[in-house]
């Protein structure tokens, strides 16, 4: 596939000139992979907006992709791929997450090259059938431009990218995860369930309901009534992030850079569709979660 993007090439083009380098932590020697297996383990516990790793955490990664200053021989931005899971549709899925791109490097296209560069290594390995990654407003374009997608066809079906990440990874959502009211609206998401499979269990039996029947029916009431305000709120934050990103593709096409005035649209219209796409899913964790089948 042709690259089309102007981060990616723009990394090419630094490691070609040998201004940058890139390759992996496993690539590196024994000694030299600690230390930076120390260095990113620090970075996690700067950020919020991901989980803390020791450094024997990183070294367990089924990979992290690295880019290098070449005159201070310094890591200026890093992306990783967990371990693979098992989804339920038996595919082995792996979660690209733990970005970081230093200040004076960001905007260039490091996040973007990272992610193509772990596809490219995904795709080779037999065991691994995709990859996921939970985003925030700032990271949506390094996965558009690497062909992520917040909906999937499967056996002529399309699928939400929530209902084809592993369980495993909204598992450890709720450990990480800060915000409270979100771990109360997943813990509601699991009482629905559970009160759907009294329900139902209940009219199974053909029996008229009793009064422990009519109760479960109004707790389910009441959990909707919270979770579909919830969702109300989750979608109007959707439409601010929407218009949002049609302003910045006004004001770029202003601008008048006919060189890739259509790509930057196609691209903003493409991450505008991920929170069309994700309005559709209950996840509470997190704003979008996005994915890409090898």
């Amino acid at each position: 596939m042709k690259i089309k993007d102007r981060g990616i090439l723009n990394v090419m083009q630094k490691i070609s000139n040998d201004e940058w380098s890139f390759c992996f932590l496993h690539d590196l020697g024994l000694d030299q992979q600690g230390e930076v297996a120390l260095w990113l383990s620090n970075l996690t516990k700067q950020d919020d907006t991901v989980l803390n790793m020791s450094p024997d955490d990183i070294m367990e990664k089924a990979c992290v992709a690295l880019l290098f200053d070449e005159k201070t021989d310094k890591v200026i931005a890093s992306a990783s791929m967990m371990k693979p899971q098992l989804n339920s549709s038996r595919q082995y899925l792996g979660e690209i997450g733990s970005m970081f791109t230093l200040e004076d490097y960001q905007n260039q296209g490091c996040a973007s090259y990272l992610v193509h560069k772990i596809d490219e290594w995904a795709e080779a390995q037999p065991k691994i059938d995709g990859a996921y990654a939970f985003l925030n407003t700032k990271s949506p374009r390094s996965f558009v431009v690497n062909g992520y997608d917040g909906e999937v066809l499967k056996d002529g079906k399309v699928l939400n990218a929530a209902e084809i990440v592993p369980a495993y990874a909204f598992n450890l959502c709720r450990t990480i995860c800060r915000d409270q009211h979100a771990i109360y609206l997943m813990d509601l998401e699991l009482q629905k369930k559970e009160l759907n499979l009294s329900i139902e269990a209940f009219n199974s039996q053909g029996e008229e309901l009793t009064t422990i029947g009519y109760a479960v029916l109004q707790a389910r009431a009441k959990i909707e009534a919270i979770l579909d305000e919830a969702k109300k709120q989750r979608v109007e934050k959707f439409s601010d992030y929407i218009r949002k990103v049609h302003l910045k593709i006004f004001e770029h096409n202003l601008k008048g850079d006919s060189e890739d005035s259509d790509y930057y649209t196609e691209v903003h219209n493409k991450i505008i569709n991920f929170y069309y796409q994700n309005s559709k899913n209950n996840l509470h964790c997190c704003d979008v979660v996005v994915v890409k089948l090898y």
